[in-house]
């Protein structure tokens, strides 16, 4: 069994958090946040679906991967995920943005897929920090 998730300075509206999360977010509004999940402070978190991690990192690994820039399992501080689903065990960096919507064109990315203005990062997938989607131009 997993311990209840963890808030800590976040407002959720209408949302659905699973056991096992450490949430710090600013803000998760009518979305679903899978089991396991890591949210960094001041993301914010809108019409999404977050499918979470099929495991925890040590804090070893953390340390390693932090050292080596790969970031930690979940999503990083300072991010905005609007209109988008998040598949397992994703690695996103700080200053994220992906935001579905806008009328985006049907999409095939090695990291992530738009289909009906919906953005989908594949499972597995490493963003890094300040990449964006969805959002002026995609790095």
């Amino acid at each position: 069994m997993l311990p209840p998730a963890k808030f800590k300075g976040t407002m959720v509206e209408k949302s659905i958090v699973a056991e096992g999360s450490i949430i710090h977010a600013d803000s998760i509004t009518g979305s679903v946040v899978g089991i396991r999940s890591r949210i960094g402070v001041e993301t914010k978190i809108v019409d999404s679906y977050l499918m979470g991690n099929d495991y925890f990192e040590t804090l070893q690994q953390l340390l390693t991967n932090e050292e080596k820039g790969v970031p930690a399992v979940g999503i990083g501080k300072r991010c905005h995920i609007e209109h988008a689903i998040i598949d397992k065990n994703c690695r996103i960096g700080n200053d994220v943005k992906i935001i579905g919507g806008n009328k985006l064109a049907n999409t095939e990315h090695e990291l992530y897929t738009v289909k009906d203005e919906i953005i989908v990062v594949k499972k597995n997938a490493v963003l890094p920090d300040g990449f964006t989607i969805g959002v002026e131009e995609t790095k």
